[in-house]
């Protein structure tokens, strides 16, 4: 869901949040807060635990550095898979 909220154009941490809340809202395991609309929760076997989604999109669109392209460019090491990397 994160990936393919960072893909629209007007997606935000608030309309990932929404969509969060109306996809998970019947599991028991998650937990949509009565009154902040930034934060929601997961039942772990330790409890419940809150995370803020402020700045979720932005986390998630991190650019692979150009340090690990360059060394995979570099590298001698057989792959199994082959890896698209931008030029």
């Amino acid at each position: 869901m994160l990936d393919e909220e960072c893909k629209v154009p007007k997606g935000t941490d608030v309309t990932y949040m929404q969509k969060m809340h109306e996809k998970h809202a019947p599991n028991k395991n998650y937990v949509k807060p009565k009154t902040n609309t930034n934060f929601f929760g997961i039942v772990h076997y330790a409890g419940e635990v809150m995370y803020d989604i402020s700045g979720f999109l932005d986390k998630n669109k991190d650019e692979t550095s150009d340090l690990l392209v360059e060394a995979l460019r570099k590298s001698k090491v057989m792959r199994l898979h082959t890896i698209s990397v931008p030029t």
